[in-house]
């Protein structure tokens, strides 16, 4: 029975270390050049062993599996929840990789998408199976500089993506400097003997423990995976980056790559382990706002990715009330996780759905075609909003209900809030259908490729729908009559805004929409920067010019000064040598030396 186990544990170590170096290799091996036609045809299987370890694994979904190696102890594992997370990332990463190897088959440059691709995709399945702080941060850090490869990809024919590129390499480099710092700070919170710990559970029951450092940490932290997550606030690269990037890497990015950021949350804050009131009320506060702001700026984007991208900071908004809720009673932190995750799941199935049908709009089809792809393509935007029976309106009624029992104190306006951001998020993914319907059909693919990508989109909205009735089974008592008659108003109330929109434009050539560049704050930042240090420079001239004028002044003065004795000397002299001061002062002197020998004789 011992060896039994022992096998057991051989066999899942190197199923951890195969599913992350398989696409480490394989980039790597792409740099030869003769390799690169055949490694192509392989490339996005990369995600397979991810995918069969979260397969054979859920059978002991009651079980972690841990190990260590290397010279400080690395350790990886996966739970019931990020075994599922797992299996789906993975999934999403393959088919973004078939994808990528039809839709781009013509481009030159393939090899190199597929490089950083497999890079990121290596930091991606990494940082789900990390158990220890330099794991998470290597595997992290490997996704999010290798992600920039993705970012310029299309550098040669939009001048523009150096520059989005330039500010996402800015905010990651900022991202990564706050995790690092916070995880130096972990590590020291929670030594040992003198000796420190880098297990993710240990340090966070450190933190319990300890108040040394602690709100210092939960702010580097919050920061600093909040750029990668899109955090209200430190959101601005995600738009900024999202409306230039390749449709096959924005569908990794959006779906799947993002929510590394929220498990960086989940891992490295000690969420459930005791109430935090400011940072729960602070964090619900952003998140409310976000999920506003973000369908706000998204419905005056002109591009469709970049609605895609504030659609995600608008989500992720949810998300950040959770863990508000979660500070704010630690004891409800096994039901809101619970829920997080089925949210996470729910976004990267949903979010890549739209990505992967935006990219299909992009090949020539016909109009009935187009049609059928158009209205499919409102299934996962149903999905996303929370429309009646399906995975969203779930998601939505139990956060809810969470909230009835657990109410905060000055966020009683919560469930309403959640009840209207509805109608807002249907507004907001109305636009992006109606940009998408605008899109030129500039890629042509075989016959039979195009029916690969067509038979993957079928399967695609089949599981979603499956797991939606799945979802439905289990929570029957949760979605009353009422509960999916509010949801089919709030749709209808949204189509009725947005129809009368199209309506008063049509009908009065009026435009109602004024545009924000995206990244939204950011410019607005740049803008106020540039201002003021351009006032501060016309200042500062000014200043100089008067200093200047001022210096010369007391330099004058001074040269005045300094020639003043000279000045009196040569006058002395010269009234010396007139004659009768001359004649006074000898008579005077021959006076004074008569007195003097007088009075010596007295």
């Amino acid at each position: 029975m011992t060896d039994l186990i022992e096998l057991i544990n051989v066999a899942t170590a190197f199923s951890f270390v195969f599913l992350c170096l398989t696409p480490l290799l394989l980039a790597l091996a792409m740099v030869i050049r003769e390799w690169r036609d055949v490694l192509i045809q392989w490339a996005p299987w990369a995600a397979l062993p991810a995918l069969l370890v979260a397969i054979i694994w859920m059978e002991n979904s009651g079980q972690s599996f841990y190990f260590t190696w290397g010279l400080l102890g690395a350790e990886f594992g996966l739970d019931g929840s990020r075994r599922v997370f797992l299996g789906v990332t993975a999934l999403l990463w393959l088919i973004t990789g078939l994808f990528a190897r039809i839709f781009m088959a013509q481009d030159k440059r393939l090899h190199q998408f597929f490089i950083f691709f497999l890079l990121s995709m290596a930091g991606n399945l990494g940082v789900i199976i990390a158990q220890d702080i330099i794991s998470f941060y290597t595997f992290f850090a490997l996704m999010s500089f290798s992600a920039y490869g993705l970012v310029i990809y299309r550098r040669y024919e939009d001048e523009t993506v150096l520059q989005a590129g330039r500010i996402y390499l800015s905010f990651v480099i900022a991202g990564e400097m706050l995790l690092f710092a916070a995880l130096l700070l972990m590590a020291h919170v929670a030594m040992v003997e003198g000796e420190p710990v880098f297990n993710l559970r240990k340090i966070a029951e450190a933190m319990v423990k300890s108040a040394e450092y602690q709100d210092i940490i939960i702010a580097f932290v919050l920061v600093g995976f909040g750029i990668k997550a899109g955090l209200f606030l430190f959101h601005v690269s995600l738009p900024i980056t999202y409306q230039g990037l390749p449709v096959a890497a924005a569908m990794v990015m959006g779906g799947a790559m993002l929510h590394t950021g929220v498990l960086g949350w989940v891992q490295f804050l000690p969420l459930g382990q005791f109430d935090a009131p400011m940072w729960g009320s602070l964090l619900l506060l952003l998140g409310i706002v976000a999920v506003f702001y973000g369908v706000l700026v998204g419905l005056m984007q002109t591009q469709a990715q970049a609605v895609l991208a504030y659609s995600s900071i608008s989500q992720i908004g949810l998300v950040v009330i959770m863990l508000g809720l979660g500070w704010h009673s630690a004891g409800n932190w096994g039901i809101l996780q619970a829920l997080l995750f089925t949210f996470l799941l729910h976004h990267t199935l949903t979010k890549g759905a739209l990505f992967f049908g935006y990219g299909l709009l992009q090949i020539e089809m016909t109009k009935k075609q187009r049609l059928i792809l158009l209205f499919s393509l409102a299934i996962p935007a149903l999905m996303i909003v929370g429309a009646p029976l399906t995975t969203g309106i779930f998601i939505k009624t139990e956060l809810k209900q969470i909230i009835a029992h657990h109410s905060v104190i000055g966020f009683d306006f919560l469930p309403l809030a959640l009840s209207l951001s509805t109608i807002t998020s249907s507004l907001l993914l109305l636009h992006f259908l109606r940009l998408a319907s605008r899109l030129e059909m500039k890629t042509t693919i075989d016959f039979s490729l195009k029916s690969v990508l067509w038979i993957i989109w079928g399967i695609w909205l089949l599981g979603l729908l499956l797991a939606a009735i799945w979802l439905q089974s289990r929570s029957i008592s949760l979605l009353s009559d009422t509960v999916l008659m509010e949801s089919a108003v709030m749709l209808m109330i949204a189509l009725l805004v947005f129809v009368l929109f199209l309506f008063l434009q049509k009908k009065y050539f009026i435009s109602l929409r004024l545009e924000i560049p995206a990244g939204d704050i950011f410019w607005f930042i740049r803008y106020l920067s540039i201002k003021l240090g351009l006032n501060l420079f016309a200042i500062g001239q000014v200043f100089y010019a008067k200093w200047q004028v001022l210096w010369q002044n007391v330099l004058l003065s001074l040269q005045k000064v300094s020639i003043l004795p000279t000045i009196c000397l040569t006058y002395v002299e010269q009234r010396l040598l007139a004659w009768p001061v001359a004649g006074f002062l000898l008579l005077f002197l021959g006076l004074a030396l008569w007195m003097a020998q007088f009075l010596s004789y007295q």
